[in-house]
């Protein structure tokens, strides 16, 4: 592991284990040798970790967090030995540099790494508390005197959430974290940083695990960071034969939804059993679905997939473009407040009553459908009280 790292900087590292930091960065041996210092900043180490594509070999909490080697010997190991390809690190590998196809000291002798987290999560279900990011960015501007990179990417936008108070909080100068571009769905962060007279660009991505477009996010980090880039290509020395191909197609085994129709022209991006969202009706409707849809498949709709008894997927089946969706709401609870209160006003809709003789018909229609309608009601109102518009 000697020969492919430096650790030169560790005495200085040993002066901020008591400020925070828990393992040592993993340094290449030829970081301190280029104009372009890059430092790559993971999340989180797990411990007693039941999942097998992970940055971490199974271990327990205390053995994690004892040992101040543990973030070195994983990147030895998995990147420059190959001994296991955590899917995590193989997709830094691509979106660095557009391949996992290389000599992995090639890559992982020029440039630094170490986790924003310095403490063990038990699970991958674990997420870290808002004292953990505050204690992040603290150790962070630690390392960073230390080993004064050029360019800091962040594998994973979650830190960046709290970059401006933990900023504010360390009185440390700064330019606020901004959201560039959203890809992948998930938003491309920048923010920068001023220590000890330079300032520091800090590049935040997408987490590297499920769901990850490590082409998109490859794309991004050409555009947004050329030098960089090119800097890393060079010293991979990989050939535009050797880059693999871009295809992101994820596999997906399905449980709920076998049966769900992917042959049709709306495209489900995500779906659901209705017979499990209303068991109570439950005839001719299978599934909802919110995908590219059939009118054109560069919007997104929302439709219900019906299959009468007939056995064809029903032409009346509707989808609807999301833009619409909270409208058709809003109509609809405007509809049941005038059925509680006929003498009430109308909403922001302006809706007009066009057959009074039906209001009876709807209000019983309601009154039918009670239990599943005022059911989901409740959960929409606890996700509308979870959503924050401002991460969109």
């Amino acid at each position: 592991m000697k020969s492919h790292m430096t650790n030169s900087f560790d005495l200085a590292f040993d002066s901020i284990v008591s400020n925070g930091l828990c393992w040592y960065p993993w340094v290449g041996k030829n970081y301190q040798l280029h104009d372009e210092k890059i430092l790559v900043v993971g999340e989180s180490h797990y411990a007693n970790n039941n999942e097998k594509d992970t940055t971490e070999q199974m271990c327990n909490v205390d053995h994690v967090a004892d040992d101040i080697n543990f973030t070195r010997y994983i990147i030895y190991e998995s990147r420059i030995l190959r001994d296991y390809s955590p899917k995590t690190l193989d997709n830094i590998n691509r979106a660095l540099v557009g391949s996992n196809n290389f000599d992995g000291k090639l890559l992982w002798n020029n440039i630094a790494f170490y986790n924003f987290i310095q403490r063990p999560m038990k699970t991958v279900d674990e997420r870290p508390s808002w004292e953990d990011f505050l204690n992040g960015w603290r150790t962070f501007a630690d390392v960073v005197k230390i080993l004064k990179p050029t360019a800091c990417i962040f594998i994973g936008n979650s830190a960046a959430n709290f970059f401006n108070e933990a900023m504010a909080a360390l009185g440390i100068a700064h330019n606020k974290a901004v959201g560039t571009k959203f890809i992948n769905r998930a938003w491309a962060k920048k923010a920068e940083i001023f220590i000890d007279g330079k300032n520091i660009p800090i590049h935040s991505i997408r987490h590297a695990g499920r769901f990850f477009s490590w082409s998109a996010w490859h794309q991004y980090l050409e555009e947004t960071l050329p030098e960089v880039i090119a800097f890393i290509k060079n010293a991979v020395k990989v050939s535009e034969n050797e880059l693999e191909e871009f295809d992101d197609t994820i596999v997906v085994e399905r449980n709920t939804t076998k049966g769900l129709p992917l042959n049709l022209n709306h495209k489900p991006i995500i779906a659901a059993n209705y017979q499990i969202v209303n068991p109570t009706d439950y005839s001719d409707a299978k599934f909802l679905s919110v995908g590219r849809a059939q009118y054109n498949p560069e919007n997104v709709s929302v439709k219900i997939f019906r299959k009468p008894d007939s056995g064809k997927w029903s032409r009346q089946s509707e989808e609807v473009p999301i833009q619409r969706l909270g409208f058709m709401m809003e109509m609809f609870l405007a509809a049941m407040l005038r059925c509680q209160n006929a003498d009430s006003t109308p909403s922001e809709l302006q809706e007009e009553i066009i057959t009074p003789q039906d209001m009876d018909f709807l209000l019983d229609e309601i009154r039918k459908n009670r239990q599943p309608i005022f059911e989901s009601l409740s959960r929409i109102k606890a996700y509308i009280e979870e959503i924050n518009p401002e991460k969109f």
